[in-house]
């Protein structure tokens, strides 16, 4: 973060929150400080391919912004001079830290992460045993009664998302940091198959702009999209920033190695940041 604000002044890199390990919840805004375009990453401990993926991608676009070079044929320059762009490229450093570290990576609570540590079970928690993907009150009690109803109400490497909506310091963090912007749209980028999820919240007549936009940001990516049923949205961040903000919300899901990923996500991210 601090290489890439020493790159780009212009950059601004705030942290809206802590981890329950005390590691900083990066922010990094480009162009207008109020509103545009979300793109999270990072809510599983595993998924540091798509955090690199958006760092990497912050200094393409900064350094764009520098030499007023187009990327991917758009005026970067020009656009961040209208609109923004906020990117939270780990919401569970914790979490990553204990996938690529082991139970070291926890810090003092390091015993407690032994305890639960599963062999052959790749670590997808934060450092509570919690996954923080499905933690938000959009449809939670779906979740609670499927863990109840599979014994997985307990802390785990993998598969536990908590006994209440919202109980870590990291879904706060990310819910109260959108309750006090006024962001247009919201994406969470994300790693396994190649899929774009669609969460609209918005008037008959949004629809067709909805489908439109959808269709577009499918074909950069080069994946299908499709509409998420409610048991796939339950608890979900994309779904409870549909439903609480009332602005439309996606997952782009992408499958591929750390040099085709971020080359991959490029030109979709680039789209959905100017749409």
């Amino acid at each position: 973060m601090n290489l890439l604000h020493g790159e780009a002044p212009f950059l601004n890199v705030q942290v809206i929150g802590r981890s329950l390990c005390g590691r900083g919840l990066f922010a990094l805004r480009l162009g207008n400080p109020c509103g545009g375009a979300l793109i999270v990453a990072g809510l599983r401990g595993g998924e540091g391919t798509a955090g690199a993926a958006l760092l990497q991608w912050a200094q393409t676009v900064c350094r764009c912004v520098k030499t007023r070079l187009p990327l991917c044929g758009v005026d970067l320059a020009r656009v961040l001079s209208q609109t923004g762009i906020t990117l939270l490229p780990c919401l569970n450093p914790d979490g990553l830290e204990i996938f690529t570290r082991g139970a070291k990576g926890a810090g003092s609570l390091r015993p407690f992460v032994q305890t639960i540590t599963q062999c052959g079970v790749l670590w997808q928690a934060n450092a509570a045993g919690v996954r923080l993907d499905r933690q938000f009150p959009c449809g939670f009690e779906a979740v609670a009664q499927q863990q109840k109803a599979t014994c997985t109400d307990h802390p785990s490497a993998d598969g536990f998302f908590g006994n209440a909506p919202l109980s870590e310091p990291e879904t706060r963090a990310l819910a109260a940091f959108c309750r006090s912007e006024r962001f247009s749209r919201a994406l969470l980028l994300e790693e396994g198959e190649d899929l774009l999820s669609v969460f609209p919240a918005q008037t008959e007549k949004q629809t067709r702009n909805t489908v439109l936009t959808t269709k577009m940001l499918a074909a950069c990516a080069g994946v299908p999209f499709l509409l998420p049923t409610l048991q796939e949205q339950s608890g979900t961040f994309p779904a409870w920033f549909a439903e609480t903000m009332g602005q439309n919300a996606f997952t782009l899901s992408l499958n591929s190695d750390g040099d085709t990923y971020c080359r991959r996500a490029e030109e979709a991210l680039v789209l959905y940041a100017v749409l």
